[in-house]
């Protein structure tokens, strides 16, 4: 994977006071439930220009829980570094297929799962409001696509069924 610019480096400034204490990965419930992902092997690989680690997609497997931020005694948000480098990765064309079409779906159709009627029917039990997706609504949000340049990003991604890095070819 190759990855470079100032967009990057500042992204990476974040990391350089962490000094592998272990801490985030002990905290992050997704690092108990896919041994694939790990923070502080992240941290330090991302520390050594090791971008492989970002193969497969994994950065986008942190559930932004935030507890790994919270308990780190350098005070390092690392996942808000996570959410960073899926920005920055997005612009590069790295968008996991499941999640491009997650942002489609919400451009498209105002929702990012299928309402069912299970759903509508707890949604009544529960006494909340009918979803409704409207015309307007859709507009607003084909409009906050378009300023934050979402529209561009996830228009301009070509979805793989296996990742490019994985290739070959």
């Amino acid at each position: 994977m190759e990855l470079e610019g100032e967009e990057l480096e500042a992204i990476l400034r974040k990391l350089y006071v962490c000094y592998q204490c272990g801490t985030c990965t002990a905290g992050c419930p997704v690092a108990r439930v896919i041994a694939d992902f790990n923070p502080r092997q992240m941290i330090l690989r991302l520390k050594q220009r090791d971008f492989a680690i970002l193969d497969n997609f994994k950065a986008w497997y942190c559930a932004a829980c935030h507890t790994c931020s919270e308990h780190c005694p350098q005070n390092i948000k690392f996942s808000e570094v996570l959410m960073e480098l899926k920005n920055y990765l997005a612009k590069q064309g790295e968008i996991p297929p499941g999640t491009l079409m997650i942002y489609k779906d919400l451009e498209y159709v105002g929702i990012i799962s299928e309402f069912t009627q299970a759903i509508a029917r707890r949604r009544a039990a529960l006494k909340l409001p009918e979803v409704q997706v409207d015309d307007e609504t859709l507009k607003e949000i084909s409009k906050l696509t378009e300023l934050t340049g979402w529209h561009d990003i996830i228009h301009s991604v070509k979805v793989q069924v296996s990742n490019p890095k994985n290739s070959e070819d």
